[in-house]
């Protein structure tokens, strides 16, 4: 992603590279596993509690890249390190 990234329709360029797989599942394995920014571990109960509050406070439908987001701002004075993004569901 370091050499492909920047450019527009990289999905699509590394697959040219690798053909048994396809830009969507280059996609996913990408967003979902290999991004080093993702964070694999279970939130704390601060987080859990932020999300909980987050949720229950909002109308359907819920968007989950803005919890994301608010969840970094929202937990970034609770917390010296930066926060890595966790995975949440898309409906």
């Amino acid at each position: 992603m370091s050499e492909y990234g920047h450019l527009p329709n990289h999905y699509a360029n590394i697959a040219r590279l690798i053909p048994q797989y396809s830009s969507n599942q280059i996609r996913n394995r990408w967003t979902n596993y290999l991004d080093p920014e993702l964070c694999l571990d279970p939130p704390d109960e601060n987080a859990k509690l932020f999300i909980k509050d987050w949720v229950t406070s909002k109308a359907a439908p819920i968007h989950w890249n803005r919890l994301q987001k608010d969840l970094y701002l929202g937990l970034l004075g609770l917390i010296k390190v930066d926060l890595p993004k966790w995975p949440f569901p898309s409906f």
